[in-house]
């Protein structure tokens, strides 16, 4: 089974490029990072549960669900996810699920179980949940990696997520967001940037970011790789990568769902 053995190396899985806007070619945000005993979820948009099975993964291996924001493209398979957990097929005896995210995030799990109560209630593991709400850094362990997080410039509840080695090899997943600071003190110097484009330049929209706004963060942070994600379906057509090249010259990578990378290299 994927990520459930093996050396820390982190390894992600684009489970879905695209938004809220339904597509045949593109899945709502979902990222899958596995690197030894964890399996971790950085969003978990409609769609993902059927995108983490093709990736080789089913409900009952994730330890970690971490929502950059609450948006339902970034959210709204979360409580469906946890139902799914409860058949009796699935081995969770023991295991408990981490749900993460930034300010309001225990009221959030909260509402969702006064909501939904026992359909969603984990009978043979628990849900622990992680509250990032300072405006500085946070952190914690997750296996033998360390994830730290940072505010970001979109909702309230945004934040953007960098995972480390032992080693301090990176990635980073930035979810929705403006150009700031708080994205390029993220991004810096990391191995992979998994970063929004949402629109081309010319069609930018507030709280997110253009190919040649995404191209600066990498550029500032002096990040190793860049990938653009989360397209709408305005980018279809328009040459992302050219607009992102007025700002970034480094390694480009526009990701389609599906798309594999790791701290070894691209698969």
């Amino acid at each position: 089974m994927t990520g459930t053995s093996g050396p820390a190396i982190p390894r992600a899985v684009v489970l879905g490029s695209g938004t809220a806007v339904p597509s045949l070619s593109r899945g709502a945000p979902g990222i899958l990072v596995t690197a030894g005993q964890a399996v971790i979820l950085f969003d978990i948009g409609p769609g993902t549960m059927g995108r983490l099975l093709k990736a080789g993964v089913t409900v009952d291996r994730v330890t970690h669900v971490l929502l950059t924001h609450r948006h339902l493209d970034h959210s709204g398979e979360l409580a469906a996810f946890l139902f799914a957990r409860k058949y009796p097929g699935f081995d969770t005896a023991g295991r408990t699920l981490t749900v993460g995210g930034g300010p309001g995030m225990r009221e959030f799990m909260g509402g969702l179980f006064r909501l939904y109560g026992s359909w969603i209630e984990q009978k043979t593991g628990s849900v622990a949940v992680l509250e990032f709400d300072g405006p500085g850094w946070g952190s914690c362990p997750v296996g033998s990696l360390e994830l730290r997080t940072l505010p970001l410039e979109h909702t309230e509840s945004s934040v953007g997520f960098r995972l480390e080695t032992a080693e301090r090899r990176s990635l980073v997943v930035t979810g929705d967001t403006a150009y700031c600071a708080n994205a390029v003190r993220l991004a810096e110097k990391t191995d992979i940037l998994i970063c929004e484009a949402s629109t081309p330049d010319g069609q930018g929209i507030a709280g997110h970011l253009t190919p040649s706004e995404a191209g600066r963060i990498a550029r500032e942070a002096d990040v190793k790789r860049l990938v653009l994600t989360h397209f709408y379906p305005e980018c279809d057509g328009a040459d992302l990568a050219a607009q992102c090249r007025k700002t970034w010259p480094g390694p480009l990578t526009l990701a389609e769902d599906g798309m594999a990378f790791s701290l070894q290299g691209e698969d």
